[in-house]
């Protein structure tokens, strides 16, 4: 039987040949346009989706008012991380990151009398193990519990350690020493796989936090500043199950007033913390998202509300040329 259902439509559309390309180019066209929209919404909202517990991370922000003024800040001070973990409860991982861009990079090659220089490079910066606690990077070597607990150790992803050393064994890069700013020199202490899924965090080289407090680099990054707000001192959190989000950011209120100096409390603003949800980092562009191309959910809704009338619109005309060719056809039978 379908043979001759197959049959009969190659002979119609051998009768019929532009009545019916029209008709099957509409209804392909329609739904082809409904699947590429439909990734494409797919994937942006896919975005640090994959990380375990995601909906109990959050990222601490900033708001600074003034009296005529209020601006909204990603960053936190920075000694706020080291203070948050010695006396706040209720998080599971209080993870510090500060962002360290355009940083000249020195390797030395075995064989080479000068060593290769990568100029202004991306994606560097200071962090601790708990921040492998907190997102999740599969390790190729090292291990997330000590690779980042000393002074002057660094952790490379997968592409960045080969741009670095070539095609060389993992395991041949760790112990290899990577210098910064032609002063600053760390060891690499892991390789982390790059993330496959879509992210906001496009880091590939982690230094140790603590090479901060243990260099010059104290007075750049403000490492003991609580009157300093930058957004590249940022602060991610991992919060108890049952912890309440409105106690934890009193807990962070106390915090911020226990260590405000008397030039800070002269000034004559309000500064305000609060948890950004992981979800939202992608999509709120109030604040940065790490410098990461953001997304925009009201253009996303629109789309999918194009994708779908594009769909019903192939139908539509699919069915309305299906009928009058029916309709031609029985007025030839008579």
């Amino acid at each position: 039987m379908f043979k001759n259902y197959l049959t009969i439509a190659l002979r119609n559309f051998r009768r019929h040949k532009l009545f019916s390309l029209i008709n099957m180019a509409g209804l392909a066209i329609g739904i082809s346009a409904a699947l590429v929209i439909y990734l494409i919404v797919q994937y942006e909202f896919n975005f640090d989706t994959f990380h375990k517990d995601k909906d109990r991370i959050y990222r601490v922000v900033s708001e600074l008012k003034f009296p005529d003024l209020t601006i909204n800040n990603s960053g936190v001070p920075a000694p706020t991380g080291r203070a948050a973990v010695k006396e706040l409860t209720g998080f599971e991982v209080v993870a510090p990151f500060i962002t360290a861009d355009e940083t000249n990079v020195a390797i030395a090659h075995t064989g080479s009398s000068s060593p290769v220089v990568f100029k202004k490079q991306k994606n560097i910066a200071f962090a601790d193990g708990n921040y492998f606690r907190l997102f999740d990077y599969p390790w190729l070597a090292g291990a997330a519990q000590v690779a980042l607990k000393d002074p002057f150790q660094v952790v490379l992803t997968e592409s960045r350690a080969n741009e670095y050393f070539g095609k060389i064994a993992v395991s041949d890069m760790v112990g290899r020493t990577i210098v910064y700013d032609d002063t600053l020199k760390a060891t690499v202490s892991g390789i982390v796989k790059d993330l496959q899924q879509p992210t906001s965090f496009a880091t590939r080289e982690f230094i140790s936090l603590a090479t901060i407090g243990s260099t010059g680099l104290k007075d750049r990054w403000g490492w003991d500043e609580w009157g300093s707000i930058n957004s590249n001192s940022q602060l991610f959190v991992k919060i108890e199950p049952r912890a309440s989000t409105a106690s934890l950011l009193k807990q962070f209120a106390a915090l911020r007033e226990k260590y405000r100096t008397k030039n800070d409390l002269e000034k004559n603003d309000i500064i305000k913390h609060s948890f950004q949800p992981l979800a939202d980092i992608h999509f709120n562009n109030t604040y940065d998202a790490m410098g990461e191309r953001q997304a925009h959910k009201p253009t996303l809704y629109g789309l999918l509300a194009v994708a779908l009338f594009l769909l019903l619109l192939g139908c539509i005309n699919f069915v309305n040329l299906t009928t009058a060719q029916a309709t031609q056809r029985a007025r030839e039978i008579g």
